[in-house]
């Protein structure tokens, strides 16, 4: 058994329908496979935004405990990917912006050795409009030098202007530019979930 679960199904294959009525027979959106993935992470990575907005939307009363509970937009897998990591690697904005509005944290708790932010997944695959909806929600330009590679996301920019060679790749070290990003990175910037 993988831990996976009926919603987790669902949401992974795009079923909307199904997604609703577990959600109203009170699925747990939060139930995670054995490697910490649930259902908004693989919803996220699958681009169905109706089912990343149906979870997020998500308000189920426990009587137990007497706590509404909402899905965890900040959850991280146990290598550290996050939803928000998640859709910006792809390049998935409407979903990335979706789970920003919502609270989703720019600049991710690090609570695994895993060292890439949101920002250099972005810059990696060479998104600028990722890129541009993680700085207009705060998203730290100055990380410190990955321990993986030695780029900040300054230089990172820089690397893929030389590799891509591409308007995207001019166009996010313009918008870093205009962000004051460092070729030298600066201190980790940490939000606290709400």
């Amino acid at each position: 058994d993988d831990g996976t679960t009926a919603l987790f199904f669902a949401a992974q294959e795009g079923y909307p329908e199904v997604v609703k009525i577990l959600l109203n027979s009170g699925a747990d959106p939060n139930l995670c496979d054995i490697h910490g993935a649930g259902p908004l992470l693989v919803a996220v990575q699958e681009g169905y935004v109706s089912i990343v907005k149906m979870l997020i939307d998500n308000d189920d009363f426990d009587p137990d405990s007497g706590e509404i509970n909402h899905t965890d937009v900040n959850a991280a897998r146990e290598d550290g990917i996050t939803p928000v990591f998640t859709a910006a690697w792809l390049g998935r904005t409407d979903v990335l912006k979706i789970l920003l509005k919502n609270g989703a944290l720019a600049n991710p708790v690090k609570s695994h050795d895993f060292d890439d932010t949101p920002l250099c997944g972005a810059i990696n695959r060479v998104h600028p409009e990722a890129v541009k909806a993680l700085i207009d929600a705060g998203a730290n330009v100055n990380t410190p030098p990955r321990a993986s590679d030695g780029y900040t996301p300054f230089t990172l920019a820089v690397s893929k202007c030389d590799t891509d060679d591409s308007d995207d790749a001019r166009d996010i070290l313009q918008l870093l530019i205009e962000a004051n990003a460092k070729p030298e990175g600066g201190e980790e910037v940490v939000e606290e979930s709400e």
